[in-house]
C-alpha cells in the first residue's frame, strides 16, 4: 500500500486518529504537525486559473477532484476557519507579512510568489520557516515525499 501522509494542527488529535487508521491497515504514515504554511503573492506575478488547471492535471490527473492524492478541506469547521485567516490576514506591506509568518510557531514551509528579485532575497533572509519555496509548490511536495 502507497505511504500516506498527513499535515495538520499542532494539537495531534486529528494527527492521532490518523495514524491509528493507518495502523489497522498497515499502512505507512507520515506525520507533520506543524500548522500554518503560509503563501505570499505579489501583485507582479501572473497566476492565472489556466496555469493552475494545467498544473494541478500534471499532478493529479484530468480529474483532479477524484485523485486519491489531492488534499482536502476535511470539514465544514475547518473551512470556516480557513476563510476566516484568508479575510483577517491581510497586510498593506507585502513585507509586513514577513513579520506575521515570524510572530507565530514556525510553519513547516511558506511560499512566495513574485518577480521581485529583492523580495526573493528578503524572503529568503528574514522569513523562518522549516522550508522556504520561490513561485514552486511541487518541489517541496517532492522532497517530501521521497
Amino acid at each position: 500500500m502507497a505511504p500516506k501522509m498527513y499535515q495538520g494542527s499542532s494539537n495531534g488529535k486529528v494527527g492521532r486518529i490518523v495514524l491509528a487508521a493507518a495502523a489497522k491497515h498497515l499502512t505507512p504514515v507520515a506525520l507533520e504537525l506543524g500548522g500554518k504554511c503560509p503563501v505570499i503573492v505579489d501583485s507582479d506575478i501572473n497566476l492565472t486559473i489556466d496555469a493552475l488547471k494545467l498544473e494541478l492535471e500534471k499532478f493529479f490527473g484530468k480529474v483532479p477532484l477524484i485523485s486519491e492524492d489531492l488534499s482536502r478541506i476535511v470539514s465544514s469547521n475547518h473551512f470556516a476557519r480557513l476563510t476566516k485567516i484568508l479575510d483577517e490576514d491581510k497586510v498593506d506591506n507585502i513585507e509586513e507579512s514577513f513579520g506575521v509568518i515570524n510572530s507565530g510557531e514556525k510553519p513547516f514551509v511558506a511560499f512566495l510568489f513574485t518577480n521581485n528579485k529583492t523580495l526573493k532575497e528578503k524572503f529568503m533572509r528574514n522569513v523562518s520557516a522549516g522550508g522556504l519555496l520561490i513561485n514552486d509548490i511541487a518541489l517541496h511536495v517532492i522532497i517530501t515525499l521521497s
